[in-house]
């Protein structure tokens, strides 16, 4: 290098006899790649949001509840799903127990009231296998075997645990009261 391409920075870039703030040389600059950090940070960043959605939705998909709807059952005009989950009767389960009245709210949510009607648990996660079955306004919930196992308005005693994704329970509120059946219903 001369002395002379020390001094101007324009003659060590490449452009000498060119004004420096002219598009062509901008355009030149960003060809060059001297203008790309910028968009390979932005695009890095984008990527890196992508995997982690696609790796959020994929365990959800893989660990939330199921959604059920006996097969067996009779066509209605609006499915009711049932969120389910993998415990199976006999296996461990929770021991807390909770009492109400079964029923199927206008969003086709399960819950449970208390003697005045008021909703009491917000949201009910059901043993595997467990279905819905509906003919005409009749709501029943049946088990793995297709016995009737419970009907919209019966008093229920559950055993099992509150806990659970409200969110993923009815877009229930976050907060709100979740109990996953782990034992019979009666």
């Amino acid at each position: 290098m001369d002395a002379h391409s020390e001094q101007d920075p324009r003659r060590a870039l490449g452009l000498e006899g060119e004004r420096s703030s002219g598009p062509g040389n901008l355009a030149r600059l960003a060809h060059d790649g001297r203008g790309s950090y910028r968009r390979r940070f932005i695009l890095g960043a984008v990527a890196a949001v992508a995997v982690l959605v696609a790796s959020v939705l994929l365990v959800s998909s893989l660990t939330g509840p199921k959604h059920n709807q006996s097969s067996s059952a009779p066509a209605s005009a609006s499915p009711v799903p049932l969120v389910t989950s993998t415990w199976r009767e006999g296996d461990p389960g929770d021991l807390a127990l909770t009492i109400g009245r079964l029923k199927l709210t206008e969003a086709g949510c399960f819950v449970l009231t208390d003697p005045h009607g008021q909703i009491s648990v917000d949201g009910l996660i059901w043993p595997a296998e467990f279905a819905v079955q509906t003919s005409g306004q009749l709501v029943r919930i049946v088990d793995g075997a297709g016995r009737v196992v419970a009907t919209e308005g019966q008093l229920l005693r559950l055993g099992g645990g509150f806990g659970g994704d409200a969110r993923a329970v009815c877009n229930s509120r976050p907060g709100a009261s979740v109990f996953g059946i782990q034992g019979p219903v009666h």
